[in-house]
C-alpha cells in the first residue's frame, strides 16, 4: 500500500501512468487509481474463481 501511495500523482514525473479518464475529471488531476482498480478487479476475480468453493467450505465447517 505505501509503495501505490508514492504513485498517487503519476502524471508529475511518468505520465505515461495517467489515463483518460484520471485527466478526464478535474478532481483527480491526472492522478493514478490503479491501486485502487486493482483492489476492485482482484476482488472480483477471487469471487468468480474461488467464491462458491468458500461458500461451500463455510458450510461444511459451520454444519460440523
Amino acid at each position: 500500500m505505501v509503495a501505490a501511495l508514492m504513485w498517487i500523482n503519476a502524471a508529475f514525473d511518468f505520465p505515461s501512468y495517467t489515463g483518460p479518464i484520471s485527466n478526464h475529471f478535474a478532481g483527480l488531476h491526472g492522478g493514478d487509481f490503479s491501486w485502487a482498480l486493482g483492489i476492485v478487479v482482484g476482488a472480483g476475480v477471487y469471487w468468480a474463481l474461488a467464491g462458491r468453493r468458500v461458500r461451500q467450505e463455510a458450510a461444511q465447517t459451520t454444519s460440523a
